[in-house]
Formats: C-alpha cells, sequence, structure tokens
C-alpha cells in the first residue's frame, strides 16, 4: 500500500497568525504535527502502540520550505510517507496544498526514546513499523545541524509548568516560539514570503531548568539557539527570500 493515497484536511489556527495574518514558524510546525498524529494513528505505530514497548517517538529535525505563506484559516490538503531510515533517525516527509497546489513541503527526521533510561532506542527491529519506503524526498534535509555563527545572547529564560508534555520536557512546540520571540520586526515580515525554516533539537530542557536564548547570522540566514549552560538544546534556521 501506498501511503501517499491517506490525505488529510487540516486547518491553520488563527492564535497562529501573526500581526500580518501570516502563519507563524510554530503555527506551520503545529500542522506538521497533526499530519503526523493523524497518520500514525492510521498506520499503527501511534504512542498508544509504542507504549506497549516503553518507547516514544521524539523529533530530530524538521526541515520545510515554504513557497507560498499561508494567509489567514485556509484549508488544506496534506498527504506524508516514510522515505527511509539513517542510523537510528527515521524520515518523514510531507505535502501540503490548497486547490492551487502545493503550498508548503517538508520532512522530519524522528527517532525512538527508552522512556526508561530516556536514551535514544538503536534497535534494528521495530515490530510496529511495517510500513515500505518510498524514495521520494521533497526537500533536502538533514537531521543535525553544526552552527557556525557568532551569536550574541538575546534573553534568559526560565521552564514554566506549561511547557512540559507528557514526556516530561518541554514541548518541541515551545522551542519554535522562543525562536520567533528573538526576531526583530524586520525578521518577522520574512514569513510574509516565501522562506526556508530548519529545526533541530539536541537535547532536552526539563522542568526547573534555565536556559538562555542567543541570536546569530550565516550566509544570510538567521540563527537562533537555546541553551541550558554548555549544552546547546536547540537550533533554528530561518532562510527569508527577499
Amino acid at each position: 500500500m501506498d501511503e501517499r493515497e491517506y490525505t488529510y484536511s487540516l486547518t491553520a489556527e488563527g492564535n497562529d497568525l501573526n500581526e500580518f495574518e501570516y502563519l507563524k514558524p510554530y503555527g506551520y510546525q503545529r500542522l506538521f504535527g497533526v499530519v503526523a498524529e493523524e497518520h500514525s494513528k492510521k498506520m499503527g505505530f501511534d504512542f498508544s502502540r509504542t507504549m506497549r514497548y516503553n518507547l516514544a517517538w521524539v523529533l530530530i529535525s524538521l526541515t520545510m520550505e515554504i513557497e507560498r505563506p499561508v494567509r489567514g484559516s485556509l484549508q488544506l490538503e496534506a498527504s506524508t510517507w516514510h522515505t527511509g531510515r539513517k542510523g537510528p533517525f527515521y524520515r518523514r516527509e510531507f505535502l501540503f496544498k490548497d486547490e492551487q497546489g502545493v503550498m508548503f513541503k517538508g520532512c522530519t527526521y524522528s527517532a525512538l526514546i527508552d522512556l526508561g533510561d530516556r536514551k535514544i532506542f538503536c534497535g534494528s527491529e521495530v515490530p510496529f513499523l511495517k510500513v515500505p519506503v518510498i524514495e521520494c524526498q521533497v526537500v533536502r534535509a538533514a537531521p543535525l545541524f553544526k552552527p557556525v555563527a557568532h551569536f550574541e545572547r538575546v534573553e534568559r529564560r526560565k521552564v514554566y509548568n506549561s511547557y512540559i508534555d507528557f514526556l516530561g520536557h518541554v514541548n518541541n512546540l515551545r522551542y519554535s516560539e522562543f525562536a520567533y520571540d528573538a526576531l526583530d520586526g524586520e525578521e518577522k515580515k520574512g514569513f510574509c514570503g516565501p522562506c526556508r525554516i530548519e529545526l533541530y533539537f539536541r537535547s532536552e530542557i526539563k522542568p526547573s531548568d534555565e536556559f538562555e536564548v542567543y541570536k546569530g547570522y550565516s550566509d544570510g540566514a538567521v540563527i537562533i539557539k537555546a541553551a541550558v549552560g554548555e549544552e546547546d538544546s536547540f537550533y533554528s534556521v530561518f532562510r527569508f527570500e527577499r
């Protein structure tokens, strides 16, 4: 069976629009998450199934290319499919369309973690994951990223109760919010046009942590990172078309 036969209807939430009425980066991320969750239930590898093996999915990276930015509460159709495994990282493609065609597309790299020791599962056999590989990638992407930039601190933040999800750490959507908060007025306008967004999740931020947010620039990209002490927890890379 071809996973691409399944499609999902969804609408951008008004709360995720900025003052220009365009979707914020974590609004796009939320749509990826909705499709991934619905599809995992359909295909039988959602949280209720992974829990039987004391495992859970965690997002390692998300790369998206926005060809036509979402403006307003637009109705979208989405599809997704598995394109392979690289070490412990599973890659999955996504396409989001309106009646005129593709609006944005991207891919995720995800991994399974053992809920006992909080380490990435590296076993070769995953009994609940039976979907075939479809060799059709829609964007250039990688699971890991090492920034080359000079960073300056933007702010110091602490973790609030509302940031913590069912896995006991800061939910990945919150990281995108932290990154968006670090942008200035001109940078926010970049989401009104075509752009590329890359998100990389390096390590957990946990309850009672305090962390610092930094911003830097490299080859025309705006790079935001969050760090707990000396350990980088998250990177976001925004490339805007001018």
